[in-house]
């Protein structure tokens, strides 16, 4: 039997076997993407200006949150230069009703005298209340929102190179 009768024959497990292969791909992308540093993040990229500026501020803020009477989201940042030049590849945010039970959680954890860090950020949050977009775009589209989200987070380097994160 050949491989095309044996998908034909089986097309539940070959679908699986599929989607198998797909998540494992998807695994490494994001962990060769993921930093590997060994001290912990403590502060973020925000920008109030759709990504034209940026400032760095405690990775505990649940954008969007007011500053200086401007709105100010997380900006994800990359360089293809070794960080000579260093430019905004998409904003998030979170929506209201995420926003809310985020910062719910934020004020629990403190007021039992535990670290933001020990709040658990799960799928409803990260994937389904967290929109994103490029800068300049109209329209925000939730990160579970694929295959569109997928398009706004493959930053590209302009001139074809290697695109690399920058954090603060």
């Amino acid at each position: 039997m050949g491989v095309r009768e044996a998908i034909e024959k089986h097309q539940k497990a070959a679908g699986a076997v599929g989607v198998i292969l797909v998540l494992i791909a998807v695994s490494v992308s994001a962990y060769s993407l993921w930093p590997h540093s060994q001290q912990p993040l403590t502060k973020a990229y925000y920008t109030d200006d759709d990504g034209q500026s940026w400032f760095v501020d405690s990775i505990d803020k649940v954008p969007p949150f007011d500053h200086n009477g401007k709105t100010a989201v997380r900006v994800n940042l990359y360089t293809c230069d070794d960080s000579k030049t260093v430019f905004a590849g998409y904003l998030e945010r979170c929506t209201p009703a995420a926003k809310k039970k985020l910062e719910s959680e934020f004020n629990s954890a403190i007021s039992a005298g535990k670290p933001i860090s020990s709040v658990s950020i799960g799928p409803d949050i990260s994937t389904f209340g967290t929109e994103i977009k490029k800068p300049g775009d109209k329209t925000w589209i939730l990160r579970g929102h694929y295959p569109d989200s997928y398009k706004v987070m493959d930053v590209q380097c302009p001139n074809g190179g290697t695109v690399d994160s920058v954090f603060p």
